[in-house]
């Protein structure tokens, strides 16, 4: 069969190209996937910082007068309607004030919390300067986005 191949300038220019196509479609395919995962991850980036500025919106009238029991309310109307995200709200030392997963996250520091590194640096960061910043998480089983937003205060 190689011997076949050696003396046919035909069947070599055929392979070459066929060999070409294929390395050209396999590049498309690779370019298409990255390009769809970054695509989604602004996607998902843009949603939650829409939802964080929604959240906000919902517990900034209560907070702002310091009516602790109606942020509380807030918190508990977020944790019974949206199962699919979590909140918490930091105090300037980065103790958890409110959360919605109360019972296990209210007056814990944040760092016993969330414990990857990326993230416990990004809360830093913003509880220090009050900036936002995003970051996917992942884990075995899963990935997880997170959205961080400082707030100054007031």
């Amino acid at each position: 069969m190689f011997s076949r191949i050696a003396g046919s300038v035909g069947l070599k220019l055929s392979l070459f190209v066929s060999l070409i196509a294929i390395l050209v479609f396999a590049i498309l395919l690779v370019e298409g996937a990255v390009t769809e995962h970054r695509t989604t991850l602004k996607e998902v980036e843009a949603r939650s910082i829409s939802e964080s500025q929604l959240i906000f919106s919902l517990i900034e009238k209560p907070m702002t007068v310091g009516n602790d029991e109606g942020t509380r309310n807030e918190f508990k109307f977020l944790a019974s309607n949206f199962q699919n995200f979590s909140t918490n709200l930091l105090s300037f030392d980065g103790t958890i004030s409110y959360s919605t997963s109360p019972e296990k996250n209210v007056l814990q520091p944040f760092d016993k919390i969330f414990t990857d590194p990326d993230l416990q640096a990004l809360i830093r960061e913003s509880l220090k300067n009050a900036n936002k910043g995003s970051l996917l998480l992942r884990s075995r089983d899963s990935m997880e986005f997170t959205h961080v937003v400082g707030i100054a205060n007031q």
